[in-house]
């Protein structure tokens, strides 16, 4: 983590001690301050004020990457996402990049989505050029979890949603929400939909319970709500819980920001 002390500096007009938030901001004859943007590599995803320098480290901390870089762009539903590219000689796959992350940062902070690069692209002055960084519609990582095309009726149509919030193509059936980019708000839109199209009342923890399209579907199927299929490991069960509770304290964060912003 950064260090906190460094994060101090004198007020030139009191000389008292103030926080350097790394915003900048213009002054105003009214006394008004007006905010331009941030000098720092820091942004604010889902509510939550995240230093991108932070994540890069820990994904450089991989044995098997060369080079990362991480930035925060515009989904496909316009809310920013944090995109990771990264440079690597070996097979690596977008899942255990997660996995890997999830084990140093919290869930707000590992990216949705994974682009390799042969190379990141530079300056003149030997930084990376994140403006020439391509989007990463169409060139996202191996999952790491293989195609199964859909089975029946139901996993088709939770193929379809699936795509529309995602905004990708491809999914199969084996495929798991939060290993293709799903994230909390997401997650949300899909089960709304879910229960739109099925006519259902089921509650977003459910989508924790059976996270992949061939168990949610399954879920759907059986009449007694219960889908045989859920079949998880305790580390399994463990992983769901804490990704249950991430997606609570970031709509309670949400929340928050919007009263405050009222």
């Amino acid at each position: 983590m950064l260090d906190s002390q460094s994060k101090y500096i004198t007020n030139p007009y009191t000389g008292e001690r103030m926080y350097k938030t790394g915003d900048l901001t213009r002054w105003w004859k009214n006394g008004i301050m007006e905010f331009i943007g941030r000098k720092d590599n820091q942004v604010k995803i889902r509510g939550y004020r995240i230093e991108l320098g932070e994540i890069e480290v820990a994904l450089l901390n991989h044995p098997g990457l060369d080079a990362a870089v991480v930035v925060a762009r515009a989904g496909s539903d316009g809310a920013k996402e944090l995109v990771a590219y990264i440079v690597c000689q070996q097979a690596i796959s977008a899942a255990e990049l997660r996995a890997f992350l999830a084990k140093a940062l919290p869930s707000y902070m590992v990216p949705t989505h994974f682009v390799k690069l042969d190379a990141l692209p530079l300056t003149s002055n030997g930084k990376v050029d994140t403006k020439n960084l391509p989007k990463p519609d169409g060139l996202e990582m191996d999952t790491g979890t293989e195609y199964v095309a859909p089975k029946n009726a139901t996993e088709e149509k939770l193929v379809a949603i699936w795509e529309e919030v995602l905004g990708r193509k491809g999914i199969g059936s084996s495929d798991k929400f939060f290993d293709i980019g799903g994230n909390s708000i997401k997650i949300v839109k899909m089960i709304g939909m879910v229960n739109a199209a099925f006519d259902m009342k089921i509650p977003v923890v459910t989508a924790f319970k059976f996270p992949s399209i061939s168990s949610l579907a399954e879920f759907i199927n059986t009449d007694t709500g219960t889908a045989s299929a859920n079949t998880n490991t305790a580390a399994e069960t463990e992983e769901q819980m804490n990704q249950s509770l991430n997606v609570m304290e970031e709509t309670f964060n949400l929340i928050n920001q919007h009263n405050n912003e009222k």
